[in-house]
């Protein structure tokens, strides 16, 4: 899959939620025209050396949120792309609250292939503190109007907001296993500039995870997702270049997916060394189990733990990701 991201920042939103600021956080400041997007596909077409199945994605703001007429002036412009087949389906993320019968209507005259619902937490209060707009019920509304339509949809989740918790956090992670979402996001919080959270931050009401204690929760959540069968597509927000400057505090690093996944194959040689009591490691997948800039090899070593590379049969990763969500879930009261 090949996605063509188009910023449209607060578009669409009736509300500012507490921790976002997309003008800071994407650098983008207004709605693009016809011709900017255009700009934008082209460009990144010269970049894909495989030009099969491109999705134009329209982000930021709340894309179902605007008025009709703007929504489909978008659709519209993708439309004239898709059939010049410059690019082969459309996705966007949405809040579920702005998701019904009308607006299915209106896009199934579109070649949309993906929606992604800005959930970020199953608990009603944690939503509410967070200015979100919408509840759990308009949760499972919105994906029960997109799922009887048969339109793929992702759910973006956040970790550690304002009056979240781990368990609440953990909770909402098995709620979204239970819908059976095509993909998620997953987006520990962070502070942004000038963002409401800011001033919670500043003024002491708000102390976000330190990156260590964010990358232990979400190395698990990552294995209960992929052990789903649940595609992670990404985790951690999504910065460039200045917009790296907006992030006042929290776990920000720019490989934060990298670093999770090699705390899951860690975990998995963990695993391995527990129930053979030694770990091999074949010589075709000594690039997974060296880890982010060779982290896990770094961890071996300073925990005294030998290991070899062999020639042998691959590893298989994904028994071990089972046994390790078997272990977490059987640890869930």
């Amino acid at each position: 899959m090949r996605i063509i991201p188009v910023f449209i920042p607060h578009s669409g939103c009736k509300s500012r939620c507490s921790f976002c600021n997309e003008y800071s956080a994407t650098g983008f400041s207004g709605r693009p025209d016809e011709s900017q997007i255009r700009k934008i596909v082209l460009e990144y077409r010269s970049y894909f050396k495989n030009k099969d199945h491109i999705q134009l994605g329209f982000y930021g703001g709340t894309f179902t949120g605007n008025i009709p007429s703007v929504m489909e002036e978008y659709l519209n412009i993708a439309l004239k792309l898709y059939e010049e087949n410059l690019i082969h389906g459309i996705r966007f993320s949405t809040s579920p609250d702005e998701i019904d019968g009308e607006k299915i209507k209106i896009l199934r005259r579109y070649p949309v292939e993906m929606i992604e619902l800005g959930v970020e937490s199953f608990d009603d209060e944690v939503l509410r503190k967070s200015r979100r707009p919408h509840g759990m019920e308009e949760i499972y509304e919105s994906v029960k109007l997109i799922k009887e339509n048969d339109i793929s949809f992702g759910i973006h989740l956040m970790t550690d907001l304002p009056f979240s918790s781990e368990d609440k956090d953990f909770d909402s992670v098995l709620k979204t296993v239970e819908l059976k979402p095509d993909l998620v996001r997953i987006h520990p919080t962070v502070v942004l500039r000038g963002s409401a959270l800011e001033k919670e931050y500043l003024d002491g009401e708000y102390i976000p995870k330190s990156l260590d204690e964010t990358i232990e929760q979400l190395w698990k959540i990552y294995v209960l997702f992929r052990s789903s069968g649940i595609t992670v597509s990404r985790i951690g927000i999504c910065l460039y270049g200045e917009q790296k400057k907006s992030v006042v505090a929290g776990p920000f690093h720019e490989a934060l997916g990298d670093i999770v996944k090699s705390r899951v194959y860690y975990e998995v040689l963990m695993e391995i060394l527990r129930r053979k009591g030694r770990i091999e490691i074949p010589i075709s997948q000594k690039n997974i189990f060296t880890g982010y800039k060779k982290c896990i090899l770094k961890k071996l070593n300073e925990n005294g733990i030998d290991y070899t590379l062999c020639e042998m049969e691959e590893i298989n990763i994904e028994y071990y990701i089972r046994m390790l969500s078997s272990e977490l879930l059987g640890g869930v009261k």
